[in-house]
């Protein structure tokens, strides 16, 4: 009995678990990752792109979070 109640909750948090990664419910750095991208924030130099970085994370609520990201430094060089 106990161990039919123990797989269950294991397979149910499983089955939640990979509804919200499949929605994008539960993780916002892939979201905000995907819009830096499409924004034009990522920078090209040569072979490499520069991407921005996640500085600083801090949960304040279980609901609440402050993310804090590092953006590339490059300088826009005008042509002549």
């Amino acid at each position: 009995m106990i161990f039919e109640i123990v797989i269950t909750t294991l397979m149910g948090s499983l089955a939640l678990k990979a509804h919200l990664s499949k929605n994008g419910l539960g993780n916002d750095s892939k979201k905000l990752n995907k819009i830096f991208s499409l924004s034009g924030l990522n920078v090209k130099d040569g072979d490499q792109t520069l991407t921005t970085q996640l500085k600083k994370k801090k949960n304040y609520d279980p609901l609440v979070q402050k993310n804090s990201y590092l953006l590339p430094n490059y300088q826009i060089i005008p042509k002549r």
